[in-house]
């Protein structure tokens, strides 16, 4: 054999080893720089996302008195006691006195159970003026208070004898002319 031929063997011989034995750990290297690809992808993506996280908390403090708001319409831990008396507190800003509680029920809502909802009904006592007045300052307020129903009962006036007969004729004694009592019926949410 000549040794061009025989130096062609060997070079091609040493090729084909070498093909043999760096063919795996090539495809390995390809494999390894697509994972690396796809995860530098990855990272970017969470990058831009957290990015956008940031941009949007940053925006949303200068909403903190609207979300404060927010939060206080539907809150937490809706307590009848303090929602009796923020009733209260609006009756007597408008001129209302919040004279009876009636019934009270806690249920779940039929939508969404997680939010319970507080029907209760209440009788205040003022004059036309400022119950309207009073209407407009619940459906103002920051708390989620929905009125059901308004009923105005009638009340004979008059006064009673000693023999437990009405009188009729005259105001009854302890009300003033103008001064109404209204029956209101509300629901409100909490979480």
């Amino acid at each position: 054999m000549s040794k061009g031929l025989v130096s062609i063997v060997i070079f091609l011989s040493i090729i084909a080893v070498g093909m043999v034995a760096v063919w795996p750990a090539y495809q390995t290297m390809q494999e390894s720089l697509g994972a690396l690809k796809s995860k530098e992808i990855e990272l970017e993506t969470k990058g831009a996302y957290y990015d956008n996280i940031n941009a949007l908390y940053k925006e949303s403090e200068n909403y903190a008195n609207e979300l404060a708001k927010v939060n206080s319409a539907i809150p937490e831990k809706n307590s009848v006691a303090s929602l009796f008396q923020f009733v209260q507190q609006i009756g007597s800003e408008n001129g209302m006195v919040l004279k009876d509680i009636g019934a009270l029920a806690v249920s779940s809502s039929v939508d969404k159970p997680r939010i319970k909802e507080i029907r209760f009904d209440f009788t205040v006592l003022g004059d036309y003026l400022a119950f309207r007045n009073f209407l407009t300052a619940l459906e103002k307020s920051s708390r989620l208070i929905d009125v059901e129903s308004i009923s105005i009962p009638q009340e004979k006036i008059g006064s009673t004898s000693k023999d437990g007969e009405l009188i009729t004729g005259g105001p009854s004694s302890g009300s003033e002319p103008g001064v109404f009592p209204f029956n209101v019926k509300v629901i409100t949410r909490s979480y």
